[in-house]
């Protein structure tokens, strides 16, 4: 008795084995969609309607107290088949128990039904499928880039819809949320936070979930609009070169002057400036090599060429015989092992007199060249945005390399840091203000 009570519970476990690989998830995945709806069997009276949508719900009939019923469980993908099954069940047990499995799920009676709602709630909310795309999206970026990314979901947006389920928010509502950050004066941080948002509703659609809005840019008349920054720079020669007389009455630490007078020399972006590293200069062939910095991670950046003139090679050789083996060309005033602070050279301006909001900044050194280099020393738009670091594109639209055109972009880099010398050297008291400085 006791072997054959044995066999017959050891052949019904292997016909539940058996049934729950009734349906895969490769299956369902891939299951046809017809005009009409219709059932697909999973296990112990388990099934999942397939909608002619192409949506998929697990669903169990059975009969309590005479009546036949029917329970939802939830929708797959959302609801896992492993989900569904150990939700059947619950359901299949609770029935023989006496206990009807709709109305527990009415009445909210059934912890462990709940517990696993709130399971995928979590799954679904907007600050979980945010968190997801930040994770992926920001392998590529910069560790900076990925805080401040991070940071604007976390002040301005998970508060107020972080915990609600993303296929549920509606545009109004988002909207809502953009305005609030506009009611801070930060206007252009509004629509730095549209663009991450937007990225993540494309993400959620990208992973098939139902019902998730288009958000698009749709927003006259909802949001101020986004003012370009631009970064004040002096253009005019008279400016620049006062600019360049009044480095000679800096005051504060070598390290500090020496970037100040390079900067304009090489004009790359204020961080690249303070890293740069002594490897990655080239006496021999008056060249620095680095890898752009500007939002990707340090593996995923292509290198960068700045050629060096001779002006420029004069100012990092004096340096480096001050250095005393330093990694960095720049280091701290306090640790020689970090480079020196980003707010340096805006504070040397500072100490000299400029207004770094309203007349010239670290930044505005490459506006200043970009200007220099096009409208007086006549240089071509396409040499000039390579060696800024920017994208350029021929008529295909593919991105050329940064390190092309280097032959000409020597050149371009010594006439400037010439003319640079010839605006220091002009006593500007004597010359007379030109039509284009008096209306320019």
């Amino acid at each position: 008795m006791t072997n054959g009570i044995f066999k017959s519970r050891f052949f019904h476990t292997v016909f539940l084995l058996r049934e729950n690989k009734l349906l895969t998830k490769s299956k369902l995945n891939n299951v046809e969609i017809k005009d009409k709806l219709y059932k697909l069997k999973v296990s112990q009276g388990l099934y999942v309607v397939i909608y002619p949508t192409g949506k998929k719900v697990f669903r169990r009939d059975y009969t309590f107290k005479g009546k036949r019923k029917t329970i939802t469980f939830g929708d797959y993908p959302y609801l896992t088949i492993d989900e569904a099954i150990q939700k059947n069940l619950v359901a299949k047990k609770n029935v023989l128990e006496g206990i009807d499995p709709s109305e527990i799920k009415s009445n909210k009676k059934n912890s462990i039904y709940f517990e696993n709602l709130n399971e995928l709630d979590e799954r679904l909310n907007f600050q979980t499928i945010a968190m997801e795309w930040w994770t992926h999206a920001m392998k590529t970026r910069t560790d900076g880039y990925a805080f401040k990314v991070r940071r604007n979901l976390e002040m301005y947006v998970f508060p107020w819809v972080g915990k609600k389920r993303i296929n549920e928010i509606k545009l109004s509502e988002m909207i809502v949320v953009l305005q609030k950050i506009q009611d801070l004066k930060i206007i252009e941080t509004s629509h730095r936070v549209k663009t991450i948002v937007k990225n993540i509703f494309r993400y959620a659609r990208q992973k098939d979930i139902e019902n998730v809005m288009v958000f698009d840019d749709d927003f006259k008349g909802a949001l101020l609009p986004s003012t370009e920054k631009h970064y004040p720079t002096f253009t005019k020669p008279r400016d620049i070169g006062l600019l360049l007389q009044s480095f000679d009455d800096f005051k504060g630490t070598y390290t500090v002057k020496c970037a100040l007078l390079l900067a304009p020399l090489v004009f790359t972006r204020p961080g690249e400036l303070r890293q740069a590293k002594w490897i990655d200069i080239d006496f021999e062939h008056k060249m620095w090599k680095f890898k752009a910095t500007k939002k990707r991670r340090e593996d995923t950046q292509e290198y960068h060429l700045v050629p060096l003139s001779n002006q420029a090679v004069k100012i990092l050789k004096d340096l480096k015989d001050y250095s005393n083996g330093n990694e960095f060309v720049f280091s701290g005033h306090r640790s020689k092992v970090n480079s020196m602070s980003d707010a340096a050279v805006n504070k040397a301006l500072r100490s000299l007199g400029y207004n770094t909001s309203t007349d010239i900044t670290g930044h505005g050194f490459r506006a200043m060249a970009r200007t220099i280099l096009r409208e007086r020393l006549k240089f071509e738009t396409e040499l000039i945005e390579h060696q800024l670091a920017h994208q350029v594109a021929d008529t295909l639209g593919t991105a050329y390399n940064r390190t092309k055109h280097i032959p000409e972009r020597v050149i371009m880099m010594q006439k400037y840091a010439d003319y640079l010398d010839e605006l220091k050297a002009t006593d500007w008291s004597k010359v007379e203000k030109t039509v284009d400085e008096i209306y320019g």
